[in-house]
C-alpha cells in the first residue's frame, strides 16, 4: 500500500514541475493575457456494464487563466492565434459516498475554428486531477472506475460566443470529460462526463484585429519541406490485470522504444510514419 501512495505522489509531482516549467514559459510570452470563469452541469455516463453506481446532477466550476498568441509570424498566424493557458478544474460528481468530488489543473490550448464576428472555439486540455474518494475493497467496493486518487485528466470541449463587447466575451459550452490512471491502479475504468455550460472572460488590452489577420498565411511558403528522423525511449509502470481485477497486483515496469521518419512543413506541421516496441516487465 505504501509503495502506491509513494508511486501515485511521484507521478503528480513529475506533472506539477511541468506545469511550474510550462507556467514560466508562459509568463516568458509578450502575448495577450485573459481571465476566464466557468460554470457547467453534466451528468457521469456509466461505462461498464456491471452495476454502475447511480448519481445526481453533476456540477463544476473551472477557472483559466491565459494568452492569446500575438505571433504574426509564425504558427500563431497559421493557427487563428490560439490560447494557450491553465484551466483549474472542480466539480461534486454527483454522488459524495462512491465518487466525491475532484479537482484538476489541466494545461490547454484552444482554438477558433470559424472566423466570424461571433466564433466557435474547441478547447483540448490534459493534466493531473485528485479525487477526494476512490476505490476500496472494504469502504467503496463500488466504484470501479476510480482505484487511485491521482490520475490523468483529459477535456475536449465546445465553444460558441454569444456575446462580446470590448474585452469581455460570453460562450456556451459544451463537452466531454475523462479521467483515468491509465491502469497504473487497478481498477481502473475511467470516469466520463457530458458536460454543458457557460463561461465569461476578460482579456487584457486584446486586440480583436488578430482573428482577421489569418488568410493567405496558410499558403505562404507551403512547398518548404524538411525531413527528419526521431528517436524515443519512454519508461512508466503500470499495474498487470483486467481492467477491474485483480485488485492490489504487483506494479511492473514498461519500457518503449520507438523511431520515426517524416517530413516538417512550414517548421512547425510534422506528418511522420514509424516503429515502436514496448516491453512489460513480467512477475516473478
Amino acid at each position: 500500500m505504501v509503495l502506491k501512495n509513494n508511486l501515485n505522489h511521484k507521478a503528480f509531482l513529475i506533472v506539477s514541475v511541468c506545469c511550474c516549467i510550462l507556467s514560466q514559459g508562459v509568463a516568458q510570452q509578450k502575448d495577450y493575457r485573459f481571465f476566464e470563469t466557468e460554470y457547467s452541469v453534466g451528468k457521469i455516463v456509466p461505462n461498464y456494464t456491471k452495476i454502475f453506481p447511480s448519481s445526481s446532477v453533476q456540477q463544476a466550476l473551472t477557472l483559466s487563466i491565459g494568452k492569446q498568441s500575438a505571433d504574426t509570424a509564425n504558427w500563431g498566424r497559421y493557427y487563428r492565434f490560439p490560447e494557450t493557458g491553465f484551466s483549474f478544474f472542480a466539480s461534486n460528481l454527483g454522488n459524495n459516498k462512491v465518487f466525491g468530488n475532484q479537482f484538476s489543473v489541466l494545461p490547454f490550448i484552444r482554438f477558433k475554428v470559424l472566423n466570424q464576428s461571433r466564433p466557435f472555439y474547441i478547447k483540448l486540455a490534459l493534466g493531473v486531477t485528485y479525487f477526494t474518494t476512490h476505490f476500496d475493497s472494504i469502504t467503496n467496493s463500488g466504484n470501479l472506475s476510480n482505484g487511485s486518487p491521482f490520475s490523468w485528466g483529459f477535456q475536449a470541449m465546445l465553444y460558441k460566443t454569444i456575446y462580446q463587447k470590448n474585452n469581455f466575451n460570453i460562450k456556451l459550452v459544451a463537452g466531454y470529460s475523462h479521467h483515468s490512471n491509465g491502469h497504473t491502479q487497478i481498477p481502473n475504468y475511467g470516469l466520463n462526463s457530458a458536460l454543458f455550460g457557460i463561461s465569461a472572460q476578460w482579456d487584457k488590452n486584446n486586440d480583436n484585429n488578430l482573428s482577421d489577420q489569418n488568410p493567405s498565411y496558410k499558403n505562404h511558403k507551403s512547398s518548404v519541406k524538411k525531413y527528419f528522423i526521431n528517436f524515443r525511449e519512454g519508461l512508466g509502470f503500470h499495474e498487470l490485470g483486467a481492467t477491474d481485477k485483480p485488485i492490489g497486483g504487483t506494479k511492473k515496469m514498461v519500457y518503449t522504444s520507438a523511431i520515426s521518419f517524416g517530413l516538417l512543413f512550414n517548421n512547425h506541421i510534422k506528418w511522420k510514419a514509424g516503429f515502436s516496441y514496448r516491453y512489460y516487465e513480467p512477475i516473478l
